[in-house]
């Protein structure tokens, strides 16, 4: 068991280090990409897979975001 204040703190953490990550992608996107040097056709799959990953962690923000409201709004003090 932990403590509702507990989990909220760990989730929110997780939630701060989702919001970084999230800009740290996007902000690289272009440039990382660049200056590897890598091919044209390496270059547009690198996107590709960075675009997917930028996505997937929106996603997964959303869904920590969603937990935490619930956990807020839930009585209990421990889980």
């Amino acid at each position: 068991m932990i403590k509702k204040q507990e989990l909220l703190k760990i989730l929110k953490g997780a939630l701060d280090t989702e919001e970084k990550s999230i800009l740290i992608y996007k902000g690289h996107l272009e440039s990382a990409v660049f200056w590897t040097g890598i091919g044209r056709d390496k270059t547009i799959k690198a996107k590709e897979l960075l675009g997917r990953l930028a996505q997937g962690s929106l996603i997964h923000k959303g869904i920590v975001e969603r937990l935490i409201e619930e956990i807020k709004e839930n009585n209990r003090d421990a889980f």
